[in-house]
Formats: structure tokens, sequence, C-alpha cells
């Protein structure tokens, strides 16, 4: 599944480097000594995780069939396709994410 997710993720335009120069923007202040080869791969580690697979197919494909107009329900296509902001199911994935760190 890690490989799926890569895969999706890059289908997406977004691949381990643009992950990890976020990463880079929010913490190199607080660890100066910080390289992106190491938060490569951290970020290959969290990638790993069941969890964070589940997150990423979840929200990917969901993202697609809005796209392609194959929800059967049309609130919630028009939700996912006008990034409704009170919905926040991208925000409810993330936040996922973060929790299985503490954060």
């Amino acid at each position: 599944m890690y490989d799926k997710c890569i895969n999706l993720l890059e289908e997406r335009g977004v691949n381990l480097s643009d992950i990890a120069q976020c990463v880079l923007f929010l913490q190199k202040q607080h660890h100066p000594e910080i390289e992106e080869a190491e938060v490569i791969e951290v970020i290959k580690n969290v990638l790993k995780k069941r969890e964070v697979q589940h997150a990423i197919i979840t929200g990917i494909t969901l993202d697609k069939l809005a796209e392609s107009n194959s929800l059967q329900d049309d609130v919630l296509h028009d939700i996912l396709v006008n990034d409704k902001s009170l919905y926040g199911i991208d925000e409810v994935l993330a936040y996922g994410i973060c929790n299985l760190y503490g954060s």
C-alpha cells in the first residue's frame, strides 16, 4: 500500500520533496540542523503507517470521484467539488494523521 500511496500522491502532483519542503518551512526555526534528506526519510516512515495510507487513499479517492462526477450524492458532490469550508473532510483526514503523533 505504501507504493500505491506514493503513486496516488504523484498523480496529484505531490512528491516527497514537496512535502519535505513544507516540513522544513515549518520546522527549520525549531531545528536549524534539519536537512531535507532526513525529513524525506521521516516522511517515508510516516507513509508506511496503515492509518496514514488509509487517510491518503480515502482523500484522493473522494477527490477523484468528485472530479469525475461519480459520487451518487449530489449534495456531497457539491460540497467536495466546491471545497465547502464547513465540511472539512480533508482537514479531518490530516488531523487524523497528526493525532497518531500526539499533535
